[in-house]
């Protein structure tokens, strides 16, 4: 079936990486049996012409022994537990198996983790694969890996695009994983008594899902759950420095009801929180988006909050984050808020003078909104209507100048990421107030990785702890204050160590924020390599800027300039 051709294709490229660092392990070639139980991936093998041998699940010769063994199981069937431990009774002792699952959530199934135990098999790594993985369904499964070794952690990563492995990510993650397999934890645990999560010993220990971080089932509640809450932390902005309160702790009452029944509309004071979906959060009955049973209906406190600030709180980005985070944890398919995720929500609570003021500004901004709609609607429906075309000329005008500041902060609120990069300055050194020809080669190589993958903005200006410094004295010292000047320059070392031809797809802006001058370098995907000064190639990863070369260099550019052109997985 060829739909599966590329599922197969990535877990061949896994297991390629895999294997070469185990076999250095051992001094004979790595044995592989391939055991599966479902049609998924049809009659492609991941282990390609490397000689293995394959039967359906618990169907093995038992007498066999492998060094690698292989587990497709059934999407579709609750995860037996059982029956993958028979199938891994043909597991070498210093063997290890990996075995595809449905979801995170079926990892929460400790029936299956406890069948393991019990035949003294252990859970040393999980690994979330890309999104459409499995193309028939929205499941993002899992690949686990499962030795005869407990380890006191798992290493947790994700393969977020099917290019994973385009710079090297595949071998990173594979040498993690045997690097807490082959510890000697007994001896490390005796002997120097360090925490395996933080210790010396092992290498490479990554802080984000790309390298791998290392956790326990119990810290480690879902992949969803991990990145919202990291993605939580990054921002940067006026809510940090308001006081965190339980949303549990503001109301006097909270109440579900069940299916076709109806809330009490008399209630006063109400917030009505959606259990699943995206709905919005609303304070008015007639207001609600879905059936009222998926609803909780939250009777708030009169005094201190406000109840129209909870719920612009609750519909912000920030708020969106929060009860996506929430809704994440322990939900096996869909994610759903329960009682005890509710009153768990963290709600940030100014002083009640501010949280009118800010819902005010909520209120006013709905309406700008809502007559943008009509306006857009009359045109739509008359549009040679002259009178509606100055109206929306005059709010454009008025919103023109914040509408650029706002995206701006709003990217410095975000953080460095995959599409996002930050420099202080572009020449002056700031310690040694000179010029410094290695900074400007750092912008550059940032601004061509943007164009060999796929995109992103430069700001330059701003630390990397996202506070604006601004490019004021660098303008005054170099420049003769003239920002017409800097422009100028800027664009002169593009066209000169980018080149002339991929100037359309850079557009460079002054942008002002706070009296401080600051450099926005908007760059768009190229369709073809980009190198600087004619031999250098670089590619961005999260959220750094990686040099590649040789092998790496030619197998990035098949899959990306060719098999995936112009779009993003």
């Amino acid at each position: 079936m060829t739909v599966y051709i590329r599922s197969a294709n990535l877990l061949s490229e896994f297991f390629d990486e895999f294997i070469l660092n185990f076999s250095k392990l051992s001094e004979t070639e790595v044995k592989i049996h391939y055991s599966k139980t479902s049609n998924f991936l049809g009659d492609h093998s991941p282990f390609g012409k490397r000689e293995h041998t394959t039967s359906r699940l618990d169907e093995g010769n038992p007498d066999q022994k492998y060094d690698l063994i292989f587990v497709n199981h059934s999407f579709t069937q609750l995860v037996n537990g059982k029956q993958i431990t028979s199938t891994l009774n043909a597991l070498k002792e210093n063997g290890i198996a990996f075995v595809l699952l449905p979801s995170f959530g079926s990892l929460s199934n400790t029936k299956f983790i406890e069948d393991l135990k019990q035949k003294n098999f252990f859970i040393n790594s999980v690994f979330q694969l890309p999104d459409n993985f499995d193309p028939h369904t929205s499941i993002r499964p899992l690949l686990i890996s499962i030795t005869k070794t407990e380890t006191p952690v798992v290493l947790f990563a994700e393969f977020e695009n099917w290019e994973a492995n385009s710079f090297g990510q595949f071998e990173i993650v594979s040498e993690n994983l045997l690097n807490i397999v082959c510890q000697d934890w007994e001896e490390l645990f005796n002997q120097q008594q360090v925490d395996p999560r933080f210790g010396e010993e092992i290498e490479n220990i990554g802080d984000d899902l790309w390298n791998g971080v290392y956790s326990t089932f119990d810290e480690f509640l879902g992949f969803e759950y991990w990145i919202l809450n990291n993605e939580l932390e990054r921002i940067n902005s006026d809510y940090k420095q308001f006081k965190s309160v339980k949303l549990g702790e503001l109301c006097s009452a909270i109440n579900l009801i069940k299916s076709g029944g109806e809330f009490d509309g008399n209630i006063k004071n109400c917030i009505y929180v959606p259990l699943l979906g995206t709905q919005p959060v609303v304070n008015d009955i007639s207001k609600l988006k879905i059936k009222p049973h998926n609803y909780a209906q939250l009777v708030m406190q009169t005094e201190g909050v406000d109840n129209n600030y909870i719920v612009s709180f609750l519909n912000s980005k920030i708020g969106k984050l929060i009860i996506n985070t929430e809704k994440s944890i322990g939900n096996r398919f869909i994610p759903k808020l329960s009682l005890k995720r509710i009153k768990n929500l963290e709600v940030k609570l100014p002083k009640i003078q501010l949280q009118r003021r800010l819902s005010e500004s909520v209120i006013k901004i709905n309406e700008v909104c809502s007559k943008v709609e009509k306006i857009k609607l009359e045109i739509e429906l008359n549009p040679l209507s002259a009178k509606d075309i100055e109206k929306l000329d005059s709010i454009l005008n008025s919103m023109s100048e914040f509408t650029i500041q706002d995206k701006i902060r709003q990217k410095i609120s975000i953080g460095e990421n995959k599409k996002i990069e930050f420099k202080e300055t572009l020449s002056l050194d700031r310690s040694t107030k000179q010029k410094n020809k290695i900074l400007e080669h750092a912008s550059l190589k940032t601004i061509v990785a943007f164009l060999n993958s796929f995109g992103g903005t430069l700001i330059i200006g701003v630390s990397n702890g996202r506070e604006i410094i601004g490019l004021d004295e660098e303008i005054q010292k170099f420049h003769n204050k003239d920002t017409d000047k800097f422009l100028l320059h800027l664009k002169n070392l593009i066209k000169r160590s980018i080149g002339e031809e991929f100037y359309t797809l850079i557009d460079t802006n002054l942008v002002k924020i706070d009296t401080k001058i600051l450099i926005v370098v908007d760059v768009l995907q190229s369709d073809s390599e980009v190198y600087l000064n004619g031999k250098e190639f670089f590619v961005r990863t999260n959220p750094s800027t990686d040099k590649l070369e040789g092998r790496e260099l030619v197998e990035y550019c098949k899959r990306h300039f060719f098999k995936n052109k112009g779009s993003e997985e």
